[in-house]
């Protein structure tokens, strides 16, 4: 990652206003640790977020200091219009839970599906 790619995703999670946290379908130590970090620098900046995850939690989320008490399901995430998303060692939005931010592949020009807001997304994927 080159500095100032760095330094723009900073600037974008700081003038968030709300940053959802997005860990991948049955998420593993990697997705659920980076997402732990990306928390934990958002708290540091009182930024507020919730994690989301389109399957249920593992037990093992609570070792990284996730609650399943502030996870989205995907009910609840097409509610809220996110403007900031994060995804975690996903290598495509359907891996992640999210395809339902996006326009469909056959409508490249419409709008994201949630509520005419298509939001800033940042991927972060150790691969």
């Amino acid at each position: 990652m080159t500095e100032s790619l760095a330094q723009e995703l900073f600037g974008r999670l700081k003038a968030a206003r709300f940053v959802v946290l997005a860990v991948h379908r049955r998420p593993d130590a990697d997705s659920l640790g980076s997402a732990a970090a990306i928390a934990a620098f958002l708290e540091c900046h009182q930024i507020p977020y919730s994690f989301y995850c389109s399957t249920a939690l593992p037990p093992e989320a609570q070792y990284f200091g996730i609650d399943p008490g502030n996870c989205l399901n995907p009910e609840a995430l097409a509610k809220i219009h996110p403007e900031t998303v994060c995804a975690f060692d996903a290598g495509d939005l359907i891996h992640a839970g999210l395809d339902l931010i996006t326009p469909p592949l056959s409508s490249p020009y419409l709008k994201g599906r949630m509520g005419g807001v298509t939001p800033f997304l940042i991927n972060i994927d150790h691969h």
